[in-house]
């Protein structure tokens, strides 16, 4: 009995003490930079103690400024009369927040897949397993590589007849660690294209191929050490681990918008592909070239639907049909209740970084339709509070079957 006690009391312990990095006394501002501020704004990527939250734009610039850069931020926002906005508090004490949900959340949903908290990646494996067990006429889950700590990637294949080489839409989530809704979001569509028949009819001339968790180490790093953790878990150098996965296909690789910092968030590696979670996606890509007609990597945060090019502003031969079912999409979601994104290039409607995967699988894997999609945006970034999980997968998959429907009906 007193064993029983002693490894339930130290499994708890483990489960509330697990994160090792504390974001105690980090505060989280809002910058509302003129269009003519951005190039200055843009300087903070490379400050040590600032981490940028959201994408660099006219609108606003969201950044986590640790205690010891706070009065040099100031002094940098005040001297650039930046307005800001504080946001955040106490980093910290929202992610003890986010952890109380989740204990909370995951013990009152012990079984199946639930869109009220967000899953481990072990958990999101299983469920993948699960549906291909039980719905084994119309799924199939293939291992396509496994990560830098050897976790195993998997693919779910969905369709009507998955014989019959039909059109493939490839959905990914997962590239950057702590954006969290982009896995739960790919879990969403596989659970509505699977489990609920009124869907059926997506299933049907269509091929479903969905990635939930490119970077699971990483994924999983953010869940136990470090809920701000973006890149891989790649060894670097003798300081410093992974690597921005969405900076480091081999297009343009390296080119713009990356930093040459190892430990920095948007290092793009040693080389292309260097890392095993990319070259995986790019393999499963390739050895598909020419059925893949539309192509979704989901992230966060920001209300973006973007389509290449994100190496330059120069507009891609096709940039007008890309935009035309990126609005019809948009105004999908709208009428399911969601905000409206904005459209366009990511290099035109945000600003040039290189290395994408969208832009690699347009330009590389053949794919008419390629897109990053930057899921819903709150005050508090990254850390989404779990009762906002549902309705941003529910009113989004609206826009996914807007997406399946171009597909089909080309």
């Amino acid at each position: 009995m007193l064993t029983f006690f002693y490894l339930v009391f130290c499994s708890t312990l483990h489960l509330g003490s697990s994160r090792n990095k504390t974001y105690e006394g980090y505060k989280m501002f809002r910058l509302m930079p003129s269009s003519d501020q951005v190039p200055k704004v843009r300087m903070l990527q490379n400050m040590e103690g600032i981490d940028t939250w959201s994408q660099y734009h006219s609108d606003y610039v969201d950044v986590m400024v640790s205690p010891d850069q706070y009065e040099k931020f100031q002094a940098f926002v005040s001297s650039g009369k930046i307005d800001s906005k504080l946001q955040i508090q106490d980093v910290q004490k929202l992610l003890e927040k986010e952890q109380r949900e989740q204990r909370k959340m995951a013990r009152r949903y012990r079984s199946g897949i639930s869109f009220a908290y967000f899953h481990r990646f072990a958990k999101i494996n299983s469920y993948l397993d699960d549906m291909a067990r039980k719905y084994k006429e119309i799924a199939k889950t293939e291992v396509i590589g496994r990560s830098t700590e050897g976790r195993v990637m998997k693919i779910i294949k969905i369709s009507e007849d998955l014989t019959c080489n039909s059109p493939v839409i490839l959905i990914d989530g997962g590239i950057h660690a702590r954006e969290w809704i982009s896995p739960a979001m790919v879990l969403y569509v596989i659970n509505q294209l699977i489990e609920n028949s009124s869907n059926s009819d997506l299933l049907s001339s269509l091929e479903w191929h969905l990635l939930p968790v490119v970077n699971p180490d990483g994924y999983e790093y953010s869940h136990t050490h470090d809920r701000m953790w973006r890149k891989t878990r790649s060894r670097v150098s003798n300081a410093c681990y992974g690597v921005d996965g969405n900076r480091n296909f081999d297009f343009h690789w390296n080119e713009i918008g990356t930093g040459p910092n190892p430990c920095g968030d948007t290092y793009a590696g040693p080389k292309p592909f260097s890392e095993p979670e990319t070259r995986a996606l790019r393999d499963y890509a390739l050895r598909l070239k020419g059925r893949i007609k539309l192509y979704i990597s989901f992230h966060s945060y920001g209300n973006f639907i973007l389509h290449p090019w994100g190496y330059t502003k120069r507009p891609a031969d096709d940039a007008k049909e890309m935009t035309a079912l990126g609005l019809a999409v948009n105004n999908a979601h709208v009428k399911a209740g969601g905000e409206s994104y904005t459209v366009g290039s990511a290099a035109g409607v945000l600003y040039a970084a290189a290395g994408a995967s969208d832009d690699w699988m347009k330009a590389k894997a053949g794919v008419q339709f390629s897109y990053t999609v930057e899921l819903t945006n709150t005050a508090t970034g990254f850390v989404l509070p779990t009762k906002l999980i549902k309705p941003t997968v529910t009113n989004f998959f609206e826009a996914v079957r807007e997406f399946a429907n171009k597909i089909r009906n080309m």
